[in-house]
């Protein structure tokens, strides 16, 4: 199995995203986190924090907001 710092630099990911991206490269099928019974593989996670993403564009929320 491949670590995601064996990959990239850790200290060189730019943003949040970023590092997501490229555990999605490594772990698609992998599980990226577990609620409950509930467990979300990478390539689902990208998926729930693009349609996030969205949500707060049409809110008009800008980098820096509270949310």
């Amino acid at each position: 199995m491949k670590f995601i710092n064996e990959i990239h630099d850790i200290h060189e990911v730019k943003d949040f995203r970023e590092l997501i991206n490229a555990s999605v490269e490594i772990y698609a099928d992998n599980t990226a986190y577990q609620y409950f019974n509930k467990k979300v593989k990478y390539k689902n996670f990208i998926k729930q924090i693009d349609r996030a993403a969205l949500s707060f564009q049409k809110l008009n929320l800008k980098k820096g907001d509270i949310v």
